[in-house]
């Protein structure tokens, strides 16, 4: 191969790189949603979810407790709180399914879950988040 045929080749190469590093950056990219709340449209069929809750005060915590159906037997539920310090103390619970075998029969099966919050006995439930989607909420007392 002669010398100008090698930087032909040469020039090719990195002209063909650099129109695939162009074209690259023009292609648009979803960017994920902030976690929290997230946009209820997305998908409407979660908004009419409500969950049963039952509730108590005990050794300085709000203790929440429910079931939720899953779609598998297999998945186990996360949960987690946040709270909001304003005037009044303002809980968020953080429920998510997850999946804990790579095989599962996909019956329906009822899960229990339990959040012990500490927070004042004057904390007030605000919202319920389920898989990053806000849902209906009941508290009965025990």
């Amino acid at each position: 191969m002669t010398r100008n045929t090698s930087v032909y080749l040469l020039a090719m190469a990195l002209l063909v790189l650099v129109g695939f590093a162009i074209a690259l950056s023009r292609i648009p990219y979803a960017q994920p949603d902030p976690p929290g709340l997230a946009d209820q449209d997305k998908n409407p069929e979660i908004s009419s979810i409500t969950v049963a809750l039952e509730h108590q005060y005990l050794a300085g915590a709000n203790m929440f407790s429910g079931t939720l159906t899953t779609p598998t037997p297999c998945d186990q539920i996360a949960v987690d709180a946040k709270i909001a310090a304003e005037d009044t103390e303002r809980i968020t619970l953080l429920l998510s399914t997850e999946s804990s075998a790579e095989v599962c029969a996909q019956v329906l099966a009822e899960k229990g879950f339990t959040a012990a919050v500490p927070s004042s006995p004057g904390a007030e439930l605000v919202a319920v988040i389920l898989n990053g989607q806000r849902v209906n909420f009941n508290i009965g007392s025990d």
